[in-house]
């Protein structure tokens, strides 16, 4: 039997993608938006996770 694990992935990486970000709390409105969109592009401050 099969398992496609992406779609598994993608929750994972969300739910810890909103983890993350319920810790953020920038003042700065630049920088906000900046890490926000990098965030909800998974840019260099995204979730970097990967299945064994």
């Amino acid at each position: 039997m099969l398992f496609d694990v992406f779609p598994l992935w993608k929750q994972v990486v969300g739910e810890y993608r909103d983890y993350i970000a319920s810790f953020v709390n920038i003042v700065d409105d630049q920088i906000d938006a900046f890490v926000k969109k990098e965030l909800d592009e998974g840019g260099r401050f995204g979730p970097k996770l990967s299945f064994n």
